[in-house]
């Protein structure tokens, strides 16, 4: 928790539109990879997740917007709902997560697992979307591809713990507005590297590296 509250502290200076989000990841290519296992809240079992997730894509709209757009899993939830009567439902239902690049909208489907029903399907432009660890492990590894990364990091290439802060812009007329953007931070032991700042832009699949200021 420390951890969290010092990384999202360390980006007010970046912007006060951005919220932030914060992981970690080894730079080291021996360390094992993150986890690609479906997400879910803890008390949703991994399995129910799985098959939440399977009827959620087996839905017409979901299936063409694969077609159309990189869309990602993010993860599954356990959701209060209520019947067309406006009473509580008694069932388990589960709300299915994913994220669609091309309008940078997030798709959110109930579903009742038991019954193997989607009751809704819903897209939410611009809403606010945790990065999949998939997402992650990508910005990590376009950052360590290129080469002025690579040169910045120099002799602590292997040695860098890699931890993110996910930038969320507001406004449209932020430049991040609509994109999927995280600033990557480099850690050797407990101290954290000023040089390079590197910032991921996963929909463009682009690596950007702030320049050195003069005299500093």
């Amino acid at each position: 928790m420390t951890k969290m509250i010092f990384l999202c502290l360390g980006l007010i200076w970046f912007s006060s539109s951005w919220g932030c989000t914060a992981f970690s990841q080894s730079s080291n290519k021996s360390a094992p990879p993150q986890s690609d296992e479906p997400v879910a809240s803890e008390d949703v079992p991994p399995a129910v997740a799985e098959r939440a997730r399977r009827l959620a894509e087996d839905k017409p709209a979901l299936k063409e917007a694969f077609d159309q757009s990189r869309v990602v899993y993010i993860g599954t939830e356990i959701i209060r709902w209520k019947t067309e009567d406006g009473d509580e439902d008694p069932r388990k239902i589960y709300r299915v997560i994913h994220y669609r690049y091309d309008n940078d909208a997030a798709v959110h489907s109930i579903v009742n697992v038991r019954d193997e029903a989607v009751l809704q399907s819903r897209e939410y432009p611009h809403l606010p979307t945790a990065f999949s660890a998939q997402e992650l492990k990508e910005a990590s590894e376009l950052a360590l591809k290129d080469e002025r990364v690579r040169e910045g990091l120099g002799d602590a290439l292997n040695r860098a713990e890699i931890e993110g802060l996910v930038i969320r812009a507001s406004s449209k007329d932020d430049p991040w507005f609509g994109r999927r953007v995280v600033r990557l931070l480099f850690r050797v032991g407990q101290y954290y590297r000023r040089r390079p700042i590197v910032i991921v832009d996963l929909t463009e699949r682009r690596v950007v590296v702030e320049k050195k200021e003069d005299n500093k």
